[in-house]
This record gives C-alpha cells, sequence and structure tokens, in this order.
C-alpha cells in the first residue's frame, strides 16, 4: 500500500520542449495516491530543468512536511502535488503576484496589446508603446492543458494583472495553470523561448464546379 508521501515522487519528462514533468505514486486505494507536477519557466534551456526542479523538490518537503497539498512557485519553476489528481486540470488559484515599485501612465495600454498575442503555451513579445521605450512580456500555460483551457487561464490571468498592477512598470502573476509577466527590460532568454505564431495563411476559395 502506498503512503501518500510526495518524497517518493520521481519526475518523468512529458516530452514537450516546456520543461513539465509529472509523477504519480501510490497504491491501489485512491486515498493513498499522491500526484506531482513540475514546470520550468519557457526560456530555461533544456539542459537546466532537472536543476531548476531540484531545490523546490526539498524545499516543499522541508516547508510541508505532512500536508496532503502544496504549491512552491520560484522564480524559474513551480512545483505541486497533492492527493487528487491535478493533471489537466485548470486551477487559478491561489495566486501570486508581484509589481514593479515604478509607476507609468500608459500601463494599461501595454497590457491590453499584449492580450491579442499569448494564446499560446509558451510565448513571448516585445512591443514598443508609442511615446515609451519598448515592453517585454512572457506567458506560459501548463502544457497538460488544452489550448481553449489555456487561453481561458491567460484571460483570467491579464484581468488579474490589470488589478494588480495598474500603473506599473512591471508585474508579473502566477497561478497553478499560469503566469504572465511585463517588464520594462528585457527579463528571458530570446534565443530559448518560443516565438509568437505566425498569422494564418489565407485559403483561397476552390474553383468553381464544372459538372453538367
Amino acid at each position: 500500500m502506498g503512503d501518500g508521501n510526495p518524497n517518493r515522487c520521481y519526475f518523468t519528462s512529458d516530452g514537450n520542449s516546456y520543461g513539465f514533468y509529472n509523477s504519480s505514486y501510490g497504491g491501489e486505494n485512491s486515498n493513498d495516491q499522491i500526484y506531482a507536477t513540475g514546470l520550468c519557466r519557457g526560456d530555461i534551456a533544456t539542459d537546466a530543468y532537472r536543476r531548476c526542479l531540484n531545490d523546490p523538490t526539498f524545499e516543499l518537503r522541508r516547508l510541508c512536511p505532512n500536508q496532503k497539498e502544496a504549491l512552491g512557485f520560484y522564480d524559474n519553476c513551480m512545483l505541486r502535488y497533492s492527493n487528487e489528481s491535478i493533471y489537466g486540470i485548470l486551477q487559478t488559484r491561489p495566486l501570486l503576484y508581484f509589481m514593479s515599485m515604478n509607476n507609468i501612465s500608459t500601463s494599461k495600454g501595454p497590457i491590453n496589446s499584449y492580450s491579442r498575442w499569448f494564446s499560446t503555451q509558451v510565448c513571448s513579445l516585445n512591443h514598443n508603446i508609442s511615446n515609451f521605450r519598448t515592453i517585454y512580456g512572457l506567458a506560459q500555460c501548463s502544457p497538460d492543458l488544452s489550448e481553449q483551457v489555456c487561453n481561458e487561464c491567460l484571460v483570467g490571468a491579464f484581468g488579474d494583472i490589470l488589478q494588480c498592477c495598474y500603473g506599473r512598470e512591471g508585474g508579473r502573476v502566477l497561478n497553478p495553470s499560469c503566469t504572465v509577466r511585463y517588464e520594462s527590460a528585457r527579463f528571458y532568454d530570446p534565443t530559448t523561448v518560443a516565438p509568437l505564431p505566425s498569422p494564418p495563411i489565407a485559403m483561397s476559395s476552390p474553383p468553381p464546379s464544372t459538372n453538367t
């Protein structure tokens, strides 16, 4: 019988390029199951994924030794475990946010302009605002979510970032399913983050039928 101990979970790669790992451990009794997921930031190099998760794994064990659920947000990754299945399930709370101490008068403009683009699971955007310097943004969903659920999560995160960080030069919102961040200085590695999707190619109409 499993003991529901998160220490027994070993992360395995989900086979994608987003640094996503998941694990489960336990016996036949569902009460003994423990589920865990780990997600690294999309601009972290592949060889740094596991290294990024090692310290948070030990930290959660120390801070939450007897809890059935735990969630840790870190600069480059997120780690969570639960006694209930969490794979592919949207969860937007609890919420953590950070904001710049510097104020600007046009922050709502750049944030709203990002929302048109943040519709993929990992993407970045450099945006030049008229009469303002370049703004850098990064958004990421947990890759076990569908595109529709990812979009739903990001829409909610943008609402949260407008509430917490309106008028600030930078802001960051993190929840268990997605993250959004914008800054006035580049904070991500542009060589590893996924590019923005190209606009869809217009499809020409099929030729008219010539059947007689």
